[in-house]
């Protein structure tokens, strides 16, 4: 079991770690939606990359923790089994645990120790590749702050090729 701030695992190469988004539990009308209805996420947050995939996001703009949208069937679905709240005990064994509410929210489950009170969550976690990213909510709200821009370039062999330009931070004259 991780602790809070860890990852389940390292991505290698091209591939990314992405913690997507839960649908939606209820209509807009106020009804139910069960489990077996609820479609699986596109959206989701990007959380880790392997070196290939990180060269290819600062190419593209993308930075870890940004929102992005992905494919339907992208990736594989593994399981983050972490702490997410100690409890009264740093030293104890967590040997027993409880269903916590919310239950079971799309293969998200939440348990608490009933020893120490510790928090636990099992949640969904996504393995896919880089080029999976069909979208980039905050990339697109730094272009619009400036951060960054789309220029024209052109490549070694004389080919228009655009590129993701980051504003140059200055340092303060000392």
């Amino acid at each position: 079991m991780l602790r809070a701030s860890e990852l389940p695992a390292c991505p290698s190469g091209d591939r990314i770690l992405v913690k997507p988004e839960m649908p939606e539990t209820e209509s807009a009308g106020g009804i139910a939606i069960p489990e077996t209805s609820q479609h699986q996420a596109s959206f989701g947050t990007l959380l880790h990359a392997g070196l290939a995939a990180r060269d290819q996001m600062h190419d593209n703009g993308h930075e870890l923790g940004d929102r992005i949208w992905f494919g339907q069937f992208a990736g594989v679905i593994a399981q983050w089994d972490r702490i997410i709240k100690e409890g009264k005990n740093p030293l104890c064994a967590h040997a027993e645990w409880t269903r916590a509410a919310p239950f079971g929210v799309f293969r998200t489950h939440h348990f608490e120790c009933l020893e120490c009170g510790a928090k636990r969550s099992q949640e969904p976690i996504l393995a896919m590749k880089v080029e999976d990213i069909i979208a980039n909510d905050d990339l697109e709200a730094r272009m619009r702050r400036g951060a960054v821009r789309v220029v024209r370039a052109v490549d070694g062999m004389g080919r228009t090729q655009h590129v993701i330009k980051r504003k140059e931070v200055s340092s303060a004259a000392a």
